[in-house]
């Protein structure tokens, strides 16, 4: 009989702690979704349930190093973007000469063609 409320207490603490509640925030909208299917966006709050996978994986403790990978992240933004904007004219250089090699005579039906068949 001991055992059964000493598990009911841990229940209890579950339930009112923070991984409960995001469990419970998690999981409520997809119900809510069934009874009321206006309400489907609020299935993208299921994203809280990322939190519990970081529980369950014990991966709490590689925080800090998150946290070192996110500076230095912004602290390289600028290098970031200048290379993202250099790939983004070299993609944009590249087709402009992929069009030109080819002709306009290629349309998209033709294109399409070459996948699916005649």
């Amino acid at each position: 009989m001991r055992s059964a409320s000493i598990a009911l207490q841990t229940l209890a603490c579950y339930i009112f702690s923070f991984y409960g509640i995001i469990g419970l925030v998690s999981t409520l909208p997809t119900y809510i979704a069934f009874l009321f299917p206006s309400a489907a966006y609020l299935i993208v709050i299921r994203i809280m349930r990322v939190l519990r996978i970081f529980r369950i994986l014990k991966l709490f403790r590689y925080m800090g190093e998150a946290n070192l990978l996110y500076s230095a992240l912004v602290q390289a933004r600028r290098k970031i973007l200048v290379f993202l904007f250099t790939v983004l004219t070299l993609i944009i250089i590249f087709g402009a000469l992929m069009f030109i090699i080819e002709g306009p005579e290629m349309d998209s039906a033709q294109f399409l063609n070459q996948f699916t068949g005649p």
